[in-house]
């Protein structure tokens, strides 16, 4: 039993390391970014895109959310996740809606729900596209909602959208690296008047130990996250 404490101890710290290593990276590239003079950010605009561009980003950014542990975590968190369905639920009748990010694409799913007269789902990540594809074509038998393959910075319509929603926090709140995106969206896609879901955020700092807790949460093979129901999350 020790040592399989041990393995699991050092697999937790290995992550940890590799999520520091990650998070680094990002905060590297914010960092980049907001360097950037105004003339270079209209240049960047208008020519080519945004500093999250795949240029800038590790290719395996995008596979990394194609791990289903990642998902689970976040439709785990019901605080989070009953939030964003409130507010789609709330706003969203007889709205056009652009979902940044789709993952599994349940944002895009509670707009539907919510009354949306269309919804575009956007996923950048190859292996995920194809879930998600299948969720929505499961959860919405009206077809309101479509799915774009790629990056929001190709995505191209003359229709702008009343809401954006995006689940686009991280650890320390930036640590996706996917603001630059979804502002690079709003300002091309938005209409006037429109809604941003979430539209504020506020990061406080604290310090704690908390090691036993964060491998119980985070660890992908912890009980709830292991025996979560997929056949229905969130009543789908």
């Amino acid at each position: 039993e020790e040592e399989e404490e041990e393995e699991e101890e050092e697999e937790s710290l290995t992550k940890l390391q590799r999520e520091n290593a990650l998070l680094h990276q990002r905060l590297s590239l914010i960092q980049s970014s907001l360097l950037q003079d105004d003339d270079e950010k209209e240049k960047n605009s208008s020519s080519s895109p945004p500093a999250s561009s795949e240029s800038s980003i590790d290719p395996g950014y995008f596979r990394s959310y194609a791990r289903y542990d990642i998902h689970r975590q976040m439709l785990l968190d019901d605080t989070r996740t009953l939030a964003y369905r409130s507010a789609l639920l709330t706003l969203s009748n007889n709205k056009r809606v652009l979902d940044v990010g789709t993952g599994t694409g349940i944002l895009t799913l509670f707009a539907v729900q919510g009354g949306a007269s269309s919804a575009v789902a956007i996923e950048a990540s190859e292996p995920l596209a194809p879930l998600a594809q299948s969720l929505l074509a499961a959860n919405d038998p009206n077809k309101i909602a479509t799915l774009f393959k790629g990056r929001s910075e190709s995505y191209q319509t003359n229709e702008p959208f009343d809401i954006i929603v995006s689940e686009w926090m991280g650890y320390a709140l930036l640590f996706e690296n996917m603001l630059p995106s979804v502002l690079h969206v709003r300002d091309r896609l938005l209409k006037p008047g429109g809604t941003m879901v979430p539209r504020r955020a506020t990061m406080s700092l604290g310090f704690a130990s908390a090691r036993t807790s964060y491998h119980l949460l985070g660890h992908r093979q912890a009980t709830p996250a292991k025996d979560m129901a997929w056949g229905d999350v969130y009543g789908m």
